[in-house]
């Protein structure tokens, strides 16, 4: 999970794990990490171009709600919660941002209320990660539109490192990749990690994603050279488990 290379977004965090799931109405999903995906079908609104097919914007149904978790739109009271984990130095470490201030983190909360469909490429679905039993938020995921043409989507996440270990970003991914997939009936979804970022792209791997690169020196990054993973999954391969 980096959110490295969209620093004000979410792409990958250094150290987490995620999962996610949907549903139009407050149903929950009976996810089963032996198929690395939940049992729900992924609903939402597509658009499509008269002439040729293509998506032209996804709205989807808003929570999603998995075993433990519940996805959902960001609210203005988010923002000490998200300043919890974003303003850490260890969760920083890997992003392109620096660890943020409370007025930057209501500042990125404010963005991120507003980012809840797609209507243009590059359009991102960003979704607070909460737990369901006690309401305690535990993260973010994004879901990026990268090719309308190719029916590309870019997936990223970071997590508050008290809760690493327990499977919650295994289990809000998976439901992420469903919405993806089912939702927005993308054909490919990958996702990027500085390569020292191991909980990352063992993440990524736990998902049945594919280690599709290793760019080794690419861009400056924090005062050093610059290691990329690309990892990614097709949408035939999601469904029939790798």
């Amino acid at each position: 999970m980096d959110m490295k290379h969209d620093g004000s977004t979410v792409a990958a965090a250094a150290l987490v794990e995620f999962g996610v799931g949907l549903a139009g109405h407050v149903r929950r999903l009976a996810w089963d990490p032996r198929r690395r995906k939940s049992c729900q079908k992924a609903r939402g609104r597509r658009n499509f171009r008269a002439k040729t097919g293509s998506l032209m914007g996804f709205y989807p149904d808003l929570p999603i709600i998995t075993q433990r978790l519940t996805l959902r739109p960001f609210t203005r009271g988010d923002v000490d919660a998200v300043l919890d984990y974003r303003g850490r130095e260890d969760v920083a470490l890997y992003l392109f941002d620096t660890a943020l201030s409370r007025e930057e983190c209501a500042l990125a909360v404010q963005q991120r209320i507003l980012q809840t469909s797609w209507s243009a490429e590059g359009d991102k679905i960003v979704l607070a990660a909460v737990l369901s039993e006690s309401d305690t938020l535990i993260g973010e995921l994004s879901l990026i539109w990268r090719s309308e043409d190719a029916r590309q989507g870019e997936i990223g996440w970071i997590f508050h490192p008290d809760h690493h270990g327990r499977g919650y970003a295994t289990e809000a991914a998976s439901a992420l990749l469903d919405l993806g997939f089912q939702g927005a009936d993308l054909h490919r979804i990958f996702a990027r990690c500085d390569a020292r970022n191991a909980s990352s792209w063992r993440l990524m791997e736990r998902l049945g994603m594919r280690r599709e690169a290793h760019f080794r020196e690419h861009a400056l990054f924090k005062g050093g050279w610059d290691e990329e993973f690309v990892y990614a999954v097709l949408r035939r391969e999601w469904r029939t488990g790798g």
